[in-house]
């Protein structure tokens, strides 16, 4: 069943096999999957209200083009000409009243399109592999990958798997191809023989504080406690990230439904007064 298990688990319930010791095994890899549930619930959790006020700008936006903006129109009926920016408004409410349910069918043949080349691996590395170029997106995409990497070699070195073995087995735990790749060079560097602080400094998952971390584990010989340090950090900083970058969008959002709605009242307030002015 390769796509209920990853050729990572399928390795250490080898090795549980061949060491007699399944329960350990077992257990580690029941602690990673509540470890990556966790990891999804809180980043679900975080987004949920944001996601909400994000519905409820849009909602306002269809009421205040379907049936605030069509309302005070009739005021405008008879007029030969009107102000540039009533004229705008019109016209953006009545594109909106044409061709909204094109919009909306748009939206969710998008969404439904996404969601199926999400569940193919060739059209999800490339997603990621886009994804890794935009600036706020690449900080969020490198942490989780730092989170999900460090979590799959400190459960493999408590089990008992060398180092190589531990990073050759590590790179099937990374969704992004590029980092994948560069994972793997590391690896090749380790078995020629080049320090593992070296080798992982080439890629970017790993910052100058870790890289440290690394070495003082490598020169200890004990590199199990390092990655399960590595671990607990990146993922408090992840989860801080999020927590900030939610705690942010929430007000820009509320800021983006009043501007829109606000626009809207003031352009009409402005061209009453206009027409008055006209009339009179």
């Amino acid at each position: 069943f390769p796509a209920l298990f990853s050729p990572l688990y399928l390795n250490l319930v080898a090795l549980g096999e061949a060491s007699g010791d399944l329960a350990s095994v077992f257990k580690r890899l029941s602690e990673d999957l509540q470890f990556q549930g966790q990891l999804r619930r809180k980043l679900s959790q975080a987004l949920t209200y944001p996601a909400l006020i994000f519905a409820v700008c849009v909602l306002s936006i269809v009421f205040v083009f379907n049936f605030i903006v069509p309302q005070l129109a009739t005021l405008f009926d008879g007029m030969a000409t009107l102000p540039g920016y009533t004229q705008v408004l019109l016209g953006v409410s009545a594109f909106f009243q044409s061709y909204q349910w094109f919009l909306a069918g748009a939206v969710v043949l998008s969404a439904v399109a996404l969601g199926s080349a999400w569940r193919r691996p060739e059209l999800r590395a490339r997603l990621l592999a886009s994804a890794l170029k935009v600036p706020g997106l690449r900080t969020f995409l490198l942490q989780a990958e730092q989170v999900r990497l460090n979590a799959a070699l400190a459960m493999m070195l408590a089990s008992g798997v060398p180092i190589d073995r531990s990073l050759r087995l590590a790179v099937g735990s990374l969704q992004t191809e590029s980092l994948a790749r560069a994972l793997d060079g590391a690896r090749r560097q380790v078995n020629s023989g080049a320090p593992l602080a070296t080798a992982l400094a080439a890629t970017p998952l790993y910052s100058s504080f870790f890289q440290s971390l690394i070495e003082v584990g490598e020169e200890s010989g004990d590199l199990l406690p390092v990655f399960e340090e590595i671990k607990r950090r990146a993922r408090n900083d992840f989860e801080s990230k999020v927590e900030r970058f939610t705690t942010l969008l929430e007000p820009l959002l509320i800021v983006f439904m009043g501007a829109v709605v606000g626009g809207v009242v003031v352009t009409m307030l402005l061209s009453i007064v206009a027409v008055n002015d006209v009339n009179f």
